[in-house]
């Protein structure tokens, strides 16, 4: 074989290179070497293969082609599961908190942790919906809207009860109020009738 940089090989050197690299292609195949040699001739410039030397060559490329094309798309799907998974537990973990906040009743947290939710889709849903059936993302969004109907129901009866707070707390410093008024006006209706 030639080095770098120096003059390619001549003559027998190439003689021996071509065959060297038929005997490599005959265990390749898992043929003998003298099957390759009666499949082939060497010329002055070229080598001449036969039809069925071709062919079986052809075969073990396209083979090899599939191997590395089948190995490269596992590699690249194990790649979007993986994205997928992570992208279901946080799904998961944000709707666990929309619901711990819904079940304390503290609508600011649970809107905060539904504003995650929909980013969440938002940027990981493409990866849910490659790897999950199409049924299966709908259930989950339908989740998800089912999820955010009753944030916005728990910010409305929080609401409803502060409002319903303040009012009983105005009836209050009214009540209070009218009776500071009365004990004002016994003490001085007592105060002039005293004097």
């Amino acid at each position: 074989a030639a080095a770098a940089g120096s003059a390619p090989p001549q003559g027998g050197e190439l003689d021996a290179a071509c065959s060297l690299l038929l005997r490599g292609a005959a265990a390749l195949l898992g043929e003998t070497a003298r099957w390759a040699e009666e499949g082939s001739a060497l010329g002055r410039t070229k080598v001449f293969l036969k039809e069925q030397l071709v062919s079986r060559l052809e075969a073990a490329k396209l083979s090899a082609w599939a191997r590395a094309t089948t190995a490269i798309q596992a590699q690249g799907r194990a790649a979007i599961a993986r994205r997928a998974r992570r992208a279901l537990a946080a799904l998961a973990l944000a709707e666990a908190v929309a619901r711990d906040a819904l079940g304390r009743e503290d609508s600011a947290a649970a809107l905060e942790a539904l504003s995650d939710l929909a980013a969440l889709w938002r940027d990981g849903g493409d990866a849910v919906a490659v790897c999950l059936p199409a049924a299966a993302v709908e259930r989950r969004q339908a989740a998800t809207a089912a999820l955010e109907a009753a944030v916005r129901a728990c910010e409305a009866e929080v609401q409803r009860r502060a409002r319903e707070r303040a009012r009983e707390e105005e009836e209050r410093r009214l009540q209070e109020q009218q009776k500071a008024e009365a004990e004002a006006a016994a003490t001085a209706a007592a105060a002039a009738e005293a004097a």
